[in-house]
């Protein structure tokens, strides 16, 4: 079943980001995760 994420989600979908971030554009670096989680929240 699909649900919606929950903001208790952000930490681990950000390690899960940090953890594939070299293989997407835009996320190489700090500050394009950092801009990224913003955009998540």
């Amino acid at each position: 079943m699909v649900t919606f994420a929950k903001e208790s989600d952000i930490i681990s979908w950000m390690e899960l980001v940090k953890s594939v971030s070299r293989n997407f554009p835009g996320l190489e670096t700090d500050d394009g995760i950092a801009e990224h989680q913003i955009k998540m929240v």
